[in-house]
């Protein structure tokens, strides 16, 4: 069965991804919701725009990747706490999977 808030969402992001555009994913391993969004989220909306949609998945479990979501998240002033962000184009955050499935096939 098709999920049809995602084909609304991706329909509405459609003139958005015409001119390329970076999602980036800050998760970790063992988390559910982070899953979600590497083995459902991601490929779904990869498969609509193929190369106009850049992906990243980034482990915060590595040092690293972790300093650099405080990064993207203080200069964005989230300061949820969640176990999985979405950043489309280094600007817009989205903070847990709620908020994913919320908002992030609207901001696609």
């Amino acid at each position: 069965m098709i999920d049809v808030r995602f084909v609304f969402a991706i329909y509405s992001i459609a003139p958005l991804l015409s001119f390329g555009a970076m999602v980036e994913v800050y998760s970790q391993a063992g988390c559910a919701d982070c899953e979600w969004v590497r083995e459902s989220f991601l490929p779904k909306a990869e498969a609509r725009f193929g190369t106009n949609l850049e992906s990243r998945v980034w482990d915060i479990a590595e040092k690293e990747n972790f300093l650099r979501l405080l990064g993207v998240l203080d200069r964005a002033g989230v300061e949820d706490d969640e176990s999985v962000y979405l950043v489309l184009d280094g600007a817009e955050v989205l903070a847990g999977r709620a908020a994913i499935e919320r908002d992030g096939r609207a901001a696609l």
